[in-house]
């Protein structure tokens, strides 16, 4: 199980993820109590915007710096905005340089 988090916001619960070549993908259950931030992920995959109209969203949202998966054992993950879509599925990259990790 992953826990998928924007700053240090718990999102939801990530399980039955694999890794493919470009992505990885699992199944999310959201949890979230900012209903701003749920909006957000399902605008970004909802096939009725443009994927080029700027999403009516705090900008800080699409900032990759903020998006993490956390491991059980507390290891913080950093990713880019995941795509989250209305049954359940999530598609996330890992950023590269770990280094650095999220602020708490």
């Amino acid at each position: 199980m992953l826990k998928l988090k924007y700053l240090n916001f718990y999102i939801g619960e990530v399980t039955g993820f694999s890794s493919g070549k470009i992505c990885n993908t699992g199944t999310i259950r959201l949890t979230c109590s900012d209903e701003a931030i749920t909006r957000y992920l399902l605008y970004l995959t909802d096939e009725a915007h443009s994927l080029l109209e700027n999403p009516p969203f705090p900008e800080e949202y699409s900032d990759d710096e903020n998006w993490s998966l956390e491991t059980e054992e507390g290891t913080r993950l950093r990713i880019l905005v995941p795509a989250v879509h209305a049954d359940g599925v999530i598609y996330w990259v890992f950023i590269r340089n770990q280094s650095e990790s999220p602020s708490d």
